[in-house]
Formats: structure tokens, C-alpha cells, sequence
């Protein structure tokens, strides 16, 4: 039975217990398959071969070998937005769209300038747990405390 081991997986972060048979590790890119390593090697490593875009696995247990231990596993295939499984709703245009506009908010004073909703520091109203409500009417950033400072009123 094939031993088993913990792997880092980039997807959560967390480190998951594989079968050691199982495991695939992208070792990196080289430009021909004459260029692939045939020393140093683990079960399972996965090279790409540039001049193909082919993918190629070790297929030996033992670290060091000969050109045909690598066997072609296919061709890299490119994927469309379509072939995404599970994906966003959002279509590239729409999430580029957001990002625009999310990098934008940096630079707004007023909550949905020109809309229906529209708000901005005279709007906003602190709940004081005892006592009154207090409109604030300013608010500056104070460059040596590093904080927001707050100006009210009551209401």
C-alpha cells in the first residue's frame, strides 16, 4: 500500500493528508522534452514541455532514470470562460466593470453621488447608547494619530 503524506493545498490553505501515490506536483516548465531532468525526480512530478504544450509525468518510483521514464499526459488545453465549472455569473466585461469601480470608491466623499440614496457626512446619524442621537457634521483624518476624528451635533 502506497504511504501517505501532507501536502500544502493552495486552494485552503490547509495542509491535507495524500496518498503519495496520488500526488501530482507541477516541478516547472522546460523548453523540449530532451530538456526534462533524469535525476532528482519523484513519483509523479509533472513537467511542461514548452515546444508541445504537452504535460509530463515521472512514471518511476525510483528518483533517477531514462528519457522514456516521462510519459506524455496531453496536451495543455486552454480554457474558454465558458469551460469554467462552477464559475461566475459575471462576464469578464462586468467583473472588469467592478474592479473600476471598486478602485474609484477610494476616491469618493459622498455615498451614491447623483443617486436616489445619495448621502454624505451631514447625513450620518451616531447612536449614542444613553443619551441623544448626534448628527455628525464632519469628519477629518488626523495625520499624526492616524485616526478619523468625528464632529457632531445633536439632533
Amino acid at each position: 500500500m502506497a504511504g501517505k503524506t501532507y501536502k500544502y493545498n493552495i486552494f485552503t490553505g490547509n495542509m491535507d493528508i495524500v496518498q503519495d501515490s496520488s500526488v501530482i506536483v507541477l516541478k516547472a516548465v522546460a523548453d523540449t522534452v530532451n530538456d526534462l531532468p533524469l535525476t532528482g525526480n519523484t513519483e509523479n512530478d509533472l513537467f511542461i514541455v514548452r515546444d508541445t504544450d504537452s504535460l509530463y509525468t515521472w512514471n518511476n518510483p525510483n528518483p533517477n532514470g531514462v528519457i522514456g521514464d516521462w510519459v506524455n499526459a496531453g496536451t495543455v488545453a486552454g480554457v474558454d470562460w465558458s469551460g469554467i465549472l462552477n464559475g461566475p455569473g459575471s462576464t469578464p466585461a462586468q467583473i472588469d466593470n467592478a474592479v473600476v469601480k471598486a478602485h474609484a470608491v477610494n476616491q469618493d466623499t459622498k455615498l451614491d453621488e447623483g443617486g436616489v440614496n445619495e448621502k454624505n457626512a451631514f447625513n450620518l446619524v451616531e447612536s449614542i447608547p444613553v443619551g441623544d442621537n448626534k448628527r455628525i457634521t464632519g469628519l477629518t483624518y488626523n495625520n499624526v494619530t492616524n485616526q478619523i476624528v468625528v464632529f457632531f451635533d445633536n439632533v
